[in-house]
């Protein structure tokens, strides 16, 4: 859709287990401008989506899009309240480089970070001493919960099928 002339510039279907990503500025446009579209408004009450998304045929009233609520609830604490000393010596400097400010460089390790809105940290051609070990690697299971990139499994409706619930293994403690 070009956003100044409101006209249909490119329609792709996507894989259905394919979901895009929206930077904070995309879904801002996305606010801004097809929120007050009648075509988008017409589509959207034919669907007759629930009031929140979640599903309800599981009894889960509290099922948004950013909670993932786990059948556990672990309580953590402290072994000990004991304050630990710990000092960072480095008398020469640092013992890595970053140049180009994405290229880092320590002992014979090589490789390059970026920070992206939905994975945040990347790490990209990771060598060592110039061997290829990984090609690309991310962290989004463990720095970004509410952006899970986990397929989800649908709820069909009359006339649309939405994704809704995350499909994760149930955990059971003994």
């Amino acid at each position: 859709m070009d956003l100044v002339t409101g006209e249909e510039v490119d329609k792709r279907c996507l894989h259905p287990k394919q979901r895009a990503s929206f930077t904070v500025d995309e879904f801002q446009e996305f606010i801004d401008n097809d929120l007050t579209s009648p075509i988008f408004q017409r589509v959207v009450a034919e669907m007759e989506p629930p009031p929140w998304l979640g599903d309800m045929t599981k009894g889960n009233d509290d099922v948004n899009h950013s909670s993932f609520p786990l059948p556990i609830c672990p309580v953590m604490g402290t072994a000990t309240e004991s304050l630990v000393r710990v000092e960072r010596l480095q008398p020469e400097g640092p013992s890595f480089t970053m140049t180009d400010n994405s290229l880092l460089e320590w002992q014979k390790w090589r490789l390059r970070i970026s920070l992206t809105p939905r994975e945040c940290v990347v790490l990209h051609d990771i060598r060592f001493d110039y061997r290829s070990v990984v090609h690309r690697l991310s962290f989004s299971e463990l720095t970004v919960p509410y952006c899970d990139p986990r397929p989800l499994t649908t709820v069909n409706r009359p006339s649309t099928t939405a994704t809704l619930e995350p499909a994760a293994p149930q955990i059971t403690l003994d």
